[in-house]
């Protein structure tokens, strides 16, 4: 294996003494899976949708307990000026 700068440092045992010949292979030409989130562009990544969507929907429905309070509150409640009563508000639903 080279000591060129452009191999990522981590790789795993098995792909380092053969990263000169991946780095040579190039891009994939067919195009990535797009999020499956309407009017997304980004590219999938977990679950069919791309990081930032996947992130927002584990906040809002299987926070961990250091996020519940990043829980989101349904839009017509918070349109309404109303919050999740207490009983259902620490739940993980």
């Amino acid at each position: 294996m080279s000591n060129d700068s452009t191999i990522p440092d981590g790789l795993p045992v098995w792909l380092a003494p053969h990263a000169d010949e991946a780095a040579a292979w190039g891009p994939i030409d067919r195009p990535a899976p797009q999020c499956w989130v309407g009017g997304c562009e980004r590219d999938a990544r977990l679950l069919g949708l791309c990081k930032a969507h996947h992130r927002r929907a584990q906040r809002a429905w299987n926070p961990r307990p250091s996020e519940e309070h990043y829980r989101r509150v349904p839009a017509q409640q918070h349109s309404e000026g109303r919050t999740p009563d207490a009983e259902t508000a620490g739940r993980n639903g």
